[in-house]
């Protein structure tokens, strides 16, 4: 279902021409007030793909940034950056200036993302320092998000393992799905203007990549949790740990392991179990998970959190500020929490209310209650309004 991999070693290039696969890089920043953003650059991300179609990825990239202001989501863009032609390929006449870099280490420089007028970036140097980058330049119909995000932190090394696998891999290499945070605790930082306004965010940071060479519904995920946040390890230092949990189609056994990482950047792998209670089902018909257990497989305390606010509520993905420490919670928030149920992603009746908050690369393509549901939170409703009366972007 999931396989974790070495830190340093870049996603198989294949998902970016592999039909049905995917790849995507994550970055996020949070502080204990509860603010926070979160950037998403992908090729074919999952979340806006058709079961019923096929897509080459580098034909589908997709940027996503979300701002949070104590706890709440005051900036969200989803913009697709292709423009569809005739026969359902890119045009490429059209196409927006989306590419995937490689390194260049006599430069010292690592690889980049382009997508369309942002660039994302990562880079260790000789120190064994990470650094994550986005330089965003986001112009929605309804709202525009300029600026920068630094992630900077110890670049996470390998604790001794090779592959660690959740689950039984579907392809001949033994990597259905590759996962490996690059970071060890960080510190980031967004030098952010949302239409016209400063936004800036100093906390904990992260960086990870994901791809696959297989649609996320073939992977034998029914639903999972991730979650990540930067606690105290018992002897004044910071320490990443990092938690994901599949539970796999068809019922059985949850599948979970632990990622820790020190200020070092030196890293561990830990079998864990997890207990997250009860989920509470959310307006949309989502299990939400609102407080989890993680132990190590001989009892000792491995992760304890607790959700701070919902801050990203769809059908098929929740998002959340999190409160987590090694045996209990903080009181500020440290990290962030995701729930994703892969059998609800590109469930029919889903489609229209997905449109509503994806901006497509053609405005004239927008849903008629875009302005609603994305864009900076303040004056939605008058944009919606003038929407309306205007005809649309």
């Amino acid at each position: 279902m999931l396989t974790l991999t070495p830190p340093g070693r870049p996603l198989d290039r294949r998902t970016l021409t592999t039909p049905g696969g995917f790849c995507w890089w994550y970055g996020d920043v949070v502080d204990g007030d509860g603010n926070g953003v979160v950037v998403i650059g992908a090729f074919a991300l999952p979340f806006l793909e058709r079961r019923d179609r096929t897509t080459v990825p580098q034909q589908r990239p997709s940027l996503n940034v979300a701002v949070y202001e104590k706890g709440v989501c005051t900036f969200y863009g989803l913009l697709e950056l292709h423009r569809p032609h005739g026969n359902g390929l890119a045009n490429d006449a059209l196409q927006e200036p989306c590419a995937w870099h490689h390194a260049d280490p006599t430069a010292g420089r690592g690889e980049r993302w382009q997508f369309g007028a942002s660039t994302l970036g990562f880079d260790v140097d000789s120190d064994g320092i990470g650094t994550f980058f986005a330089d965003l330049d986001v112009a929605l119909p309804v709202g525009t998000l300029r600026g920068r995000i630094t992630v900077r932190g110890p670049a996470r090394r390998e604790g001794g393992h090779d592959l660690h696998t959740l689950g039984t891999p579907a392809t001949t290499d033994g990597v259905a799905h590759d996962w490996s945070p690059q970071l060890g605790p960080a510190r980031g930082e967004a030098r952010l203007v949302v239409d016209g306004r400063a936004v800036d965010i100093d906390g904990s940071g992260y960086h990870d990549r994901n791809g696959a060479l297989l649609p996320l519904w073939r992977q034998g995920i029914d639903w999972w949790l991730w979650g990540r946040a930067d606690v105290d390890e018992g002897a004044g230092g910071r320490e990443s740990r990092v938690v994901y949990a599949l539970w796999p189609e068809g019922g059985g056994a949850v599948c979970a392991l632990g990622v820790v990482t020190g200020a070092d950047g030196s890293s561990r792998v830990v079998d864990v179990d997890i207990d997250v209670g009860a989920r509470h089902r959310t307006w949309l018909g989502m299990g939400e998970v609102r407080r989890f257990v993680v132990t190590t497989r001989d009892g000792a305390p491995f992760l304890v959190g607790e959700v701070a606010a919902r801050i990203d509520d769809g059908p098929f993905y929740l998002r959340h500020l999190l409160r987590a420490g090694v045996a209990a919670p903080p009181t500020t928030t440290n990290g962030f929490l995701e729930v994703v149920d892969v059998g609800r992603i590109d469930t029919p009746w889903q489609r229209p209310f997905v449109r509503m908050r994806v901006t497509p690369a053609e405005a004239k393509a927008s849903s008629l209650w875009h302005p609603l549901f994305a864009g900076p939170r303040d004056g939605r409703v008058g944009r919606q309004l003038r929407w309306l009366v205007g005809g649309g972007p």
